[in-house]
């Protein structure tokens, strides 16, 4: 709930160490809902004319349900404490201490509220990019990056083919090499972007078919998570991030 949209806040502020960085955290609240999503912004660090208008957006969700009732525990460590993991760990890395990184784009960090109620949380953080007309080079979904059942998967419907070539090819250069999957329907938080049209891309664990059988149970614990897995996941989403905000 709302606590740990705080303490992922409270993380995104104790990781943000580089001092060239412009790096402003925000609880983004919404009406219907208790639970604030968190958003993380890293403004372009070079001059204002070699800055690009077009914002480039790594996400993942921070809520967890059981298919049972709404009081049974859900611990959600792969879905989906396992991308938003990866989402913070990218951050951490890129706003070190000693990092070299300097975005010629703004570069936003996402955490959403109410994935698991249909994309609530996402939606409205679309919403308010298109209210202020904010143009998106690419937005990245990691959402269950940690149970490990074959080779980790591309999902190709409601997704753009060319962001996802790029994390492939990512993928490939650092020894992750995805495999390509289909969902069958906007199964994260990707789809709430894709539809507003812009271009998202979604990696996954493995085949849509070999999902984690734990989640939205409440054995959905970290004994199913393999780390080394995770870590794949995290080094594409931190290179990606980072070669998108260097290039010309």
């Amino acid at each position: 709930g709302q606590a740990a949209a705080q303490w992922l806040a409270e993380q995104y502020t104790a990781a943000a160490q580089a001092e060239h960085l412009q790096v402003r955290v925000e609880l983004f609240p919404h009406a219907r809902w208790t639970q604030d999503s968190v958003r993380v912004v890293v403004e372009c660090a070079l001059p204002e004319d070699q800055c690009n208008d077009e914002v480039l957006v790594l996400g993942g969700h921070i809520d967890s349900v059981t298919s049972s009732t709404a009081f049974t525990n859900a611990p959600g460590a792969d879905d989906d404490a396992s991308g938003s993991a990866c989402v913070l760990e990218a951050f951490r890395v890129l706003a070190a201490e000693d990092s070299a990184w300097r975005p010629n784009r703004r570069v936003e960090f996402h955490g959403y509220a109410a994935e698991e109620a249909g994309l609530l949380g996402s939606q409205e953080i679309v919403q308010a990019f298109q209210r202020n007309a904010t143009a998106v080079l690419a937005m990245m979904q990691l959402d269950m990056t940690g149970y490990q059942n074959g080779a980790p998967a591309l999902i190709r419907d409601f997704t753009n083919d060319a962001v996802t070539d790029r994390i492939a090819a990512i993928g490939d250069a650092i020894g992750f090499t995805f495999i390509n999957s289909n969902c069958g329907y906007g199964c994260s938080d990707h789809a709430s972007w894709h539809r507003a049209g812009y271009a998202a891309a979604f990696p996954f664990e493995a085949a849509f078919n070999k999902i984690n059988p734990a989640i939205h149970t409440v054995n959905d614990k970290i004994d199913k998570i393999t780390a080394k897995h995770m870590e794949g996941f995290a080094q594409v989403a931190t290179t990606w991030v980072y070669d998108l905000s260097s290039e010309i």
